[in-house]
C-alpha cells in the first residue's frame, strides 16, 4: 500500500496563516498564500519531503508517520532531529515560500527493519542513515530506493548530518575497507566486477557461491540498470551482449532455486546464451547434492544441447 492511500485530503494552516492542502495518497500539497494557490514552475502541487530516519541514535523531533508542518527558513524547510538526546536539524530544499511546509517522518532501527516494512515502492525521497546502519545497507537502500537521496549523519561527537555528494559506491567502499572484508559477499562483488566491467568476473561468481535467491536479485538488479544505461554510455553499449547473457545466467539459477520445471527454465532462456548455461550447468551437475539434483541438471543439460544443436529462429 502507497503511503497514506488510505487517508483522506485535508488542510493544516501555518502560523502565518498559509493554508496547505495535502493530499496524502500521492504525497504532494498546495500551498495557499492570500488566497492565492502558489505555483512553482507552473505547477501547484509541490512535493512533500517523505523522510525515513535509520539508525539506532537517532530520533525524530516531532511525531512520526504523520503529515506535520515544520519551520521554512530561505527555501529550505527545517527536519528536526534527535542524536544521542541533541536536536540536530537537516535542511532540505523547497520551492515554496511559505513560513511552513509539511513533511512526513518515519523511523527505523536498522535498514533490514525499513525495507521488510515499506521500503520499497513508498515515496521516501530523502534516507537519513545515522553510523550505525552498515556501509553494505546503505548500498542496499540505494539500489532498491534508486530515487532517493541517502543523507549520512556522523557520530554525536562531530559535525551533523551531511549529504552524500555521490551514491553509496561499491568501489569506494572497496577502497575504504579492503578486499577481504567484502570477498565473501557475491552482491557486493558483483557491483564491483560490473562497475570496473570485470564481467568475465561476475560471471566466475557463480561458479565460487552457491548463490541465494535474494542475492540474485539484488545482482540482476545491477545489470537492469546497466542494460537500461547502454544509450548514455559508450563502454556500456559495447557491453550490452554480454550484459544480456549475464542476466540470462543469473535469471536461469533463480528460476533453477525457484523449483521450476526443465520446461519452464529452458524456454526462458535467450539463444546467445545457451553455450555458457550448458556450461555452468555441468559445473552444477558435477557438484549435485543427491543423486536426484544429478539427475534435473542431467535433463537440463540435454536440453541444452539440443538447443544448441537447433538454435532458435
Amino acid at each position: 500500500m502507497m503511503l497514506g492511500s488510505n487517508k483522506s485530503d485535508f488542510e493544516l494552516e501555518s502560523e502565518r496563516g498559509a493554508i496547505i492542502k495535502i493530499k496524502p495518497a500521492r504525497a504532494v500539497c498546495i500551498v495557499f498564500r492570500a488566497g492565492r494557490p502558489e505555483s512553482p514552475a507552473g505547477q501547484m502541487e509541490q512535493s512533500i519531503p517523505v523522510i525515513a530516519l535509520i539508525g539506532k541514535e537517532v530520533r525524530p523531533e516531532m511525531k512520526s508517520g504523520e503529515f506535520l508542518l515544520a519551520p521554512c527558513k530561505h527555501g529550505r524547510v527545517i527536519v528536526g532531529y534527535l542524536q544521542g538526546g541533541v536536536l540536530r536539524r537537516l535542511f532540505i530544499t523547497i520551492h515554496s515560500q511559505a513560513d511552513e511546509f509539511p513533511i512526513y517522518v518515519m523511523h527505523y532501527e536498522t535498514a533490514r527493519a525499513f525495507l521488510s516494512a515499506e521500503g520499497q515502492g513508498n515515496p521516501y525521497r530523502y534516507i537519513v542513515c545515522d553510523p550505525s546502519v552498515p556501509r553494505i545497507d546503505m548500498m542496499t537502500l540505494k539500489i532498491k530506493n534508486g530515487d532517493a537521496q541517502i543523507l549520512l549523519i556522523q557520530p554525536a561527537e562531530e559535525a551533523p548530518a551531511e549529504p552524500l555528494q555521490k551514491p553509496v559506491r561499491a568501489t569506494d567502499l572497496m577502497a575504504q575497507s579492503g578486499t577481504a572484508e567484502h570477498a565473501s559477499n557475491p552482491v557486493f562483488m558483483a557491483r564491483v566486477h560490473l562497475r570496473n566491467l570485470h564481467l568475465d568476473r561476475v560471471k566466475q561468481l557463480l561458479y565460487d557461491f552457491r548463490l541465494k535467491a535474494e542475492e540474485i536479485e539484488f545482482i540482476r538488479t545491477f545489470l537492469t540498470l546497466m542494460i537500461r544505461n547502454v544509450q548514455n554510455k559508450e563502454d556500456l553499449r559495447q557491453a550490452r551482449p554480454q550484459l544480456e547473457i549475464l542476466d540470462t545466467m543469473f535469471s536461469f539459477v533463480a528460476n533453477i532455486l525457484a523449483r521450476k520445471s526443465a520446461d519452464e527454465i529452458i524456454g526462458a532462456i535467450a539463444e546467445q546464451a545457451v553455450a555458457d548455461l550448458k556450461q555452468l550447468v555441468g559445473f552444477y551437475r558435477q557438484r549435485a547434492d543427491s543423486k536426484e539434483e544429478e539427475i534435473f541438471f542431467w535433463e537440463l543439460e540435454y536440453r541444452l544441447n539440443k538447443n544448441l544443436d537447433q538454435p532458435k529462429k
